[in-house]
């Protein structure tokens, strides 16, 4: 079992805000169900824009080491702290959980697994794992089945959206569930909509050049 005492008092997660980052905060959320929840992206984090939200009880998950938070989870080498990083912030108390993992969402999954229940998280892990690592069949792709439609839905602008979601995720005990909520289910409609669409386009407007595939999007509204 985890021993929570080993980690800094959270009251605030920050996470990606792809679906990977979401899972990790619906665990985390879970652990910690007091603490605040925001959705970031790495821009963010590496601009200084939300410097004000992070301090030593902040969790920073699936996002670029960021030296003032008191706790840093993630799987991406681009993100892992160097050596002198890493030394100076473990000085000061802070905790590093950084592993080559498939997924962050693993990391945050492995840690609680044993302390709490999450029977909807377990039986989309090998594909959230499959997403965030590069690892998914061509197959599956093309498929698109309900996950990579939902995966397709999350956007930080929407934090009324990605909060609905998180909400779901922590008071539904299946994925049937949260694909029949009437909010998800229609953004579910239209992102496949809007993949189709992307598609036919894409076919229309790729050339190949010397083996090269060029696939001009400029002003059709759409970028890849």
């Amino acid at each position: 079992m985890t021993d929570k005492s080993t980690y800094p008092d959270v009251h605030r997660i920050i996470a990606d805000s792809d679906l990977d980052g979401m899972c990790a905060a619906v665990v985390l959320k879970k652990a910690y169900p007091e603490a605040e929840v925001h959705f970031a992206h790495a821009a963010l984090i590496r601009s200084g824009i939300i410097d004000d939200l992070i301090d030593e009880r902040t969790v920073t998950v699936d996002l670029p080491f960021h030296p003032k938070s008191g706790w840093y989870l993630d799987h991406h080498l681009t993100n892992k702290p160097s050596d002198s990083e890493h030394a100076e912030f473990t000085s000061k108390g802070g905790i590093v959980h950084w592993d080559h993992a498939p997924s962050a969402a693993r990391l945050a999954f492995d840690m609680f697994r044993e302390e709490f229940e999450f029977p909807h998280l377990e039986a989309i892990m090998p594909l959230v794992d499959a997403l965030d690592s590069g690892g998914i069949s061509l197959e599956t792709f093309l498929e698109d089945g309900p996950l990579l439609q939902l995966s397709r839905t999350l956007n930080y602008n929407d934090v009324e959206y990605m909060h609905h979601l998180l909400y779901l995720f922590q008071t539904c005990t299946s994925m049937d569930e949260i694909y029949a909520d009437a909010i998800i289910k229609q953004r579910m409609v239209d992102a496949k909509k809007s993949r189709g669409e992307l598609m036919e386009l894409v076919a229309k407007r790729t050339t190949i050049v010397n083996r090269l595939a060029i696939c001009r999007l400029e002003d059709t509204g759409h970028r890849s």
